[in-house]
């Protein structure tokens, strides 16, 4: 994915996809190719935490890049985060 739209498009797909298992316990999200183009995926993370706080174990978006006020909610609020792999910024753990 390569622009804001795209990403967009692609997170509103999942939001729909996952939004159908209240009982959602892990989530992977896989690219083909690592891309150097950072584009967060922000309201699919926002999606999470409000949706699946009381079920999320494992978030693997090890290929996918969240923004810091993303990660820092997420981390927060979904107490039941076993695993998470994330792409963030230089400052994220940190903060």
């Amino acid at each position: 994915m390569y622009t804001r739209r795209e990403v967009n498009d692609f997170d509103k797909w999942v939001r729909r996809m996952v939004s159908r298992s209240p009982g959602l316990q892990a989530l992977h999200l896989q690219c083909e190719e690592e891309s150097t183009i950072h584009i967060s995926h922000d309201s699919l993370v926002d999606h999470l935490v409000k949706k699946h706080t009381e079920t999320l174990r494992v978030l693997d978006f090890s290929t996918a890049f969240i923004g810091l006020k993303s990660f820092e909610s997420l981390l927060l609020t979904c107490s039941k985060l076993e695993v998470v792999s994330v792409q963030s910024g230089k400052g994220a753990v940190v903060s």
